[in-house]
């Protein structure tokens, strides 16, 4: 049997341990980030279990080059041929690789992904409308409908003088339909008169009574909606403050990234608190039913949110094995996901290489 150099062992192994280091390093982050063990779960865990695994890897490595080497004798070959295969497509090909891939992704993105998210709320929370001007803009909205109310009993007015069908006729009941509809009244509420000829004193009668009559519903229906334009409003103010101290925190989380040349995970971190606090305040002044402002913000700006770009299953295996991660992912420093597969590729390849090294069979 050849005696092996201890010195190339030592150094394959030691070799074999730093880029594994990296590859088990970069594995956590993603794992741990993705919360995949759901959230409180310490990061010592995560490395762990991963170091775990990188070791039974890259041992499923050594049992498959071990399979294919004639000069040794390698006991149930065929078995051990098909269970390193099958170690290294469920750990290496499945986890380690697309978790390393997004790793390096998020160091290299991360800041500036966050900043185009604060830079856009900031300008969202500018742009809301101060109380008073709001509450001209909500007055005109909940007083559409007494307009609407006015000139339909116009329109009734004008039936009931209508030379073809003078009265109190069947389009004239319609249109007063309409009129208690728009009251939230039940038909029939208004009382219903008809002339009893065509007389111009009939016809005045006719005309004073529903006329009488509408507005005498109208200025109650008004009082409510005045009601609903003091609440509005009242809620708008807190709705305003709310956004003023979220746009000063937004700032500040933007300006704290700025301040970074290697962003701290604690600064990340208080920026998507600080991102999903502006969503938050941004859709409690949108009507029920709208477009969520983080919605908007994929569809119009065309950008990854930052919350997203920390879960490895929604970047890798949603958003880029479906083709839709360059669309979502628009900053132009990203080389490209498929320049940190072939990183990653290196760094494990390399790692492997060694570990075979530095305990290969005479």
């Amino acid at each position: 049997m050849n005696q092996r150099n201890p010195v190339v062992v030592i150094l394959s192994f030691l070799a074999f341990i730093a880029f594994g280091a990296i590859s088990c390093w970069a594995t956590s982050e993603s794992l741990f980030h993705t919360e995949l063990f759901g959230q409180g779960v310490p990061k010592i865990m995560y490395w762990i279990i991963v170091v775990g695994f990188y070791v039974i890897t890259s041992l499923g490595t050594k049992w498959i080059i071990d399979s294919f080497n004639t000069e040794v004798f390698v006991e149930k070959r065929r078995l051990k041929l098909v269970g390193g295969i099958l170690i290294v497509l469920v750990f290496w090909i499945m986890v380690s690789l697309p978790t390393n891939a997004h790793t390096f992704l998020y160091k290299k993105s991360a800041k500036s992904v966050a900043q185009k998210e604060l830079k856009w709320q900031e300008g969202q929370l500018e742009g809301i409308a101060d109380v008073d001007a709001y509450a001209i803009q909500v007055r005109n909205d909940v007083m559409k409908p007494v307009l609407e109310i006015k000139q339909k009993k116009e329109e009734l007015i004008g039936e009931i003088n209508n030379p073809d069908r003078p009265g109190f006729a069947e389009r004239a009941e319609k249109i007063l339909q309409e009129i208690e509809g728009k009251l939230g009244l039940r038909i029939g509420t208004i009382p219903r008169t008809k002339a009893a000829n065509h007389s111009r004193n009939e016809m005045n009668r006719l005309r004073e009574h529903y006329s009488n009559a509408i507005d005498s519903q109208l200025e109650i229906f008004v009082a409510e909606l005045e009601k609903q334009v003091v609440v509005l409003a009242a809620n708008y103010e807190k709705h305003v403050a709310d956004a003023k101290s979220s746009e000063k925190l937004v700032r500040a989380a933007y300006e704290a990234l700025d301040a970074e040349d290697e962003t701290r995970e604690d600064v990340l971190k208080e920026a998507r608190k600080q991102i999903n606090n502006a969503y938050n305040v941004l859709d409690n002044g949108k009507a029920d039913g709208a477009t969520s402002s983080r919605d908007t913000y994929v569809d119009k700006v065309k950008g990854m949110p930052s919350n997203r770009l920390t879960n490895v299953v929604e970047v890798v295996y949603k958003d880029y094995l479906s083709g839709q991660l360059n669309k979502k992912y628009d900053m132009p420093e990203t080389k490209g996901m498929i320049y940190f597969f072939l990183l990653s590729l290196m760094i494990d390849l390399a790692a492997f290489l060694f570990f075979n090294i530095a305990f290969k069979k005479n």
